[in-house]
């Protein structure tokens, strides 16, 4: 079975991107989409945790990238390696160094054995190579989630370049903003569960430590960008 996992964070975001590059590397005209729409309810993904436990050995998952396969890396690692031991494939049209056949080719790469000592260095070499693919994969998850965070702080120099340059943006023309504002917006950016964070707007508040008016003033200025 063939199936295509799409997961947008934010409400601001279309599955049509994702949805076109993963027909491009599947085009069954049968292929399964499963789509991940933002609401606040959707953080704990449900449609991919119920067909999680479905996935049999030789269907096949195509992804835009890493970053749409789990919010985490330590998550993207373990659910990457326990689909790939219950030989579940796995395609990633960003990243296609680390689809699991790839992994697999590494894993299951053999050194002919001289049947002396040195073969004792030989299996070490093996078992190094296999440590070296999950080091790629784990690589990869870090990368992908590095450049939404950079993504979210270009977000937050755009404010204020915009600005700077003379726009109004819910604030007083002219303002510029300051580094106690720029830190809250970005915890709202990774936090708040309107831009695909783990927390509500109360909550995240009470992290940052700003007043209701501020946080949804500060709140407003960022929907007002689109996050890719």
């Amino acid at each position: 079975m063939n199936y295509g996992y799409i997961r947008i964070s934010t409400k601001f975001q279309n599955v049509e991107r994702q949805e076109r590059n993963i027909r491009l590397m599947c085009p069954d005209p049968n292929l399964v989409i499963i789509k991940e729409i933002f609401t606040g309810s959707t953080q704990d993904r449900p449609k991919w945790r119920r067909y999680y436990p479905r996935f049999m050995p030789g269907d096949n998952i195509y992804f835009d990238s890493v970053s749409r396969m789990a919010r985490d890396e330590d998550d993207g690692v373990k659910e990457y390696l326990d689909l790939y031991k219950r030989k579940v494939n796995l395609f990633f049209f960003v990243e296609p160094g680390i689809n699991t056949e790839v992994y697999r080719e590494a894993c299951q790469m053999q050194i002919p054995r001289t049947g002396t000592e040195v073969d004792i260095i030989l299996e070490a070499i093996e078992a190094y190579q296999v440590k070296l693919a999950e080091k790629q994969v784990r690589i990869a998850f870090q990368q992908a989630h590095k450049e939404l965070d950079d993504l979210r702080q270009r977000t937050i120099e755009g404010l204020e370049t915009a600005r700077r340059s003379g726009k109004q943006l819910g604030r007083p023309r002219g303002r510029c903003i300051t580094e106690k504002e720029r830190k809250a917006k970005n915890i709202i950016l990774k936090r708040d569960t309107l831009f695909g964070g783990d927390l509500c707007p109360s909550d995240c508040m009470k992290v940052i430590g700003i007043s209701r008016g501020t946080y949804y003033k500060y709140r407003n200025d960022l929907s007002k960008f689109p996050i890719a």
